[in-house]
């Protein structure tokens, strides 16, 4: 069954403001993109989630755009500094009491050279084989990511990819 064409699993909609949680992270810089676009999105979304909350301010519904996203970062592009981050994210989601009764989000911005406009991303494989070095000179090929789950294994979302691309536009 293709990605987008299935319903999420768990409802978000909801009348909790605090029910939801976003997690964004985007790369620095890569190979021959030194200045990362994602770095730049990332850095204004974190801009606006300080400054709403420093000032308490909040659009005319009761809810500030920036409200529900709990941590915004920046990540290194290397293989290490990823696993390293992500560990500290989630100690922080605990620490800041998140893990439990809330949906989490994660969105993740990359970089695609050869893009010329905006891609959601519904597949993931388990397979970490870099086309070029990471930022600390590591390139493994072939190596499982997760030692769970069969190297290449096709991971999917649930999202309604598709759908959620067409409200984009």
């Amino acid at each position: 069954m293709e990605a987008d064409t299935i319903s999420p699993k768990v409802p978000i909609e909801t009348d909790d403001d605090n029910a939801i949680s976003f997690v964004v992270t985007g790369f620095g810089r890569f190979g021959n993109i030194n200045e990362n676009p994602t770095s730049t999105i990332v850095n204004y979304l974190e801009s606006q989630r300080k400054e709403e909350e420093e000032e308490g301010k909040e659009q005319a519904s009761g809810r500030g755009h920036s409200k529900k996203i709990s941590i915004c970062r920046i990540i290194k592009t290397g293989a290490m500094d990823v696993t390293n981050d992500l560990d500290e994210i989630t100690e922080s989601l605990k620490t800041k009491g998140l893990i439990r009764g809330k949906h989490l989000v994660f969105i993740h911005f990359g970089v695609n050279y050869k893009a010329s406009a905006f891609q959601l991303e519904s597949t993931a494989f388990n397979d970490a084989s870099f086309r070029i070095p990471d930022e600390n000179g590591y390139q493994p090929k072939n190596i499982q990511i997760d030692d769970e789950i069969p190297l290449r294994e096709r991971l999917s979302t649930s999202l309604n990819v598709r759908k959620l691309c067409t409200e984009m536009e």
